[in-house]
């Protein structure tokens, strides 16, 4: 080999010993970066002092103080930014929209930079993030890998509640008026559970199911027999299972505002009844027994959601019909009859 073969060749390989440093530089010099104070960042590391990095990343160059460092591990930049930076439109619970870059994350918090400074925002207030890298095609962010940012980059405002309260009877449902379809029934109490979940920006579904518990008036149904008569009255239960659409605006706080109307079914059954009277020369007594009965049902609802506690409101109405049968001393009979059954109740509840 002559001496410009030996001369080139000794050049080739100092070309390639120049360039795998410089690849194995770049890739040592990408970090991701945990700070004390549970800051993340990644970047690039342009240079270094005995105190500090200086690091290049998506969003400008930061000094990171080594004393403020926990750990670092090896990285890559992310590919958004290595070019265009990557734009997020951020709407949160509380009716918030904010428009800037993600930066990194700070406990379970997001780290947004924009054009008025870095907002820190609690991911669990976070509705959802949409990417405006392409105005003209918009799409909703996909849920990432982290399991603390899937809970919070939620498609849609969603909540289950267990609730309880007290029910009213309307109508002829609690009147004691014998010349009406009257129900007797007394303020009672409920407990189920409701549904809500938002549908499109505003409109949200509703889901109830509550048993509902009412006892007859026992002074004024004891009016309806004989002197003397011992009255022994049941309760009316009825299990309403409903369904609608309606409304949700969110509040100031974290909260929520919701109305809407209900559709469904109404299982009730009615109140099973024992009368007897006695006296030193006879004695008799008549029992009805318990009936089912089925009916459509409709009504409203109202409620508020602030942090993981809710208040509701629900009015609902049905008229099933009932088939009873009555036994006594002499016989047994059955008879068939329509009750309108209406009901408004307050309940609180928990979200889960």
């Amino acid at each position: 080999m002559n001496d410009s073969h030996k001369a080139f060749a000794t050049l080739l390989i100092l070309v390639c010993c120049i360039l795998s440093a410089i690849s194995a530089s770049g890739q040592d010099k990408t970090k991701i970066f945990h700070l004390k104070d549970q800051t993340t960042i990644r970047g690039t590391i342009v240079s270094e002092t005995s105190e500090s990095f200086v690091v290049a990343t998506g969003y400008g160059t930061l000094t990171i103080r080594k004393s403020d460092i926990v750990r670092t591990e090896p990285g890559t930049m992310p590919a958004t930014q290595t070019g265009e930076e990557e734009r997020r439109l951020i709407q949160t619970k509380d009716g918030n929209e904010i428009r800037g870059i993600i930066i990194g994350e700070k406990g379970d918090s997001l780290l947004v930079e924009t054009s008025y400074g870095t907002f820190t925002i609690p991911q669990s207030n976070i509705k959802r993030i949409v990417n405006l890298v392409s105005p003209e095609r918009e799409r909703e962010r996909e849920a990432p890998s982290s399991p603390a940012r899937f809970e919070a980059v939620k498609d849609a405002y969603h909540e289950w509640k267990i609730i309880a309260g007290v029910c009213f009877p309307s109508g002829d449902f609690g009147t004691t008026s014998p010349q009406n379809q009257a129900g007797y029934a007394t303020t009672g109490f409920t407990l189920g559970m409701s549904y809500d979940g938002e549908i499109t920006t505003g409109v949200e579904g509703i889901l109830v199911e509550e048993l509902t518990r009412n006892a007859l008036d026992a002074t004024e149904y004891q009016k309806l027999f004989p002197q003397g008569t011992q009255v022994d009255p049941g309760a009316w239960y009825s299990l309403w299972t409903m369904g609608g659409f309606g409304f949700g605006i969110p509040m100031q706080t974290e909260g929520r505002f919701h109305a809407g109307a209900l559709l469904g079914i109404l299982v009730g059954i009615s109140p099973s009844i024992t009368a007897t009277l006695s006296s030193s020369y006879y004695s008799s007594s008549a029992s009805q027994s318990a009936a089912e009965g089925v009916a459509f049902a409709y009504g409203g609802y109202v409620g508020i959601t602030v942090s993981r506690f809710a208040a509701e409101m629900h009015y609902m109405t049905g008229e099933p019909e009932y088939t009873i049968n009555v036994t006594s001393g002499s016989g047994s009979g059955s008879g068939t009859f329509k009750q309108p059954t209406a009901l408004f109740d307050i309940t609180v509840g928990i979200v889960f």
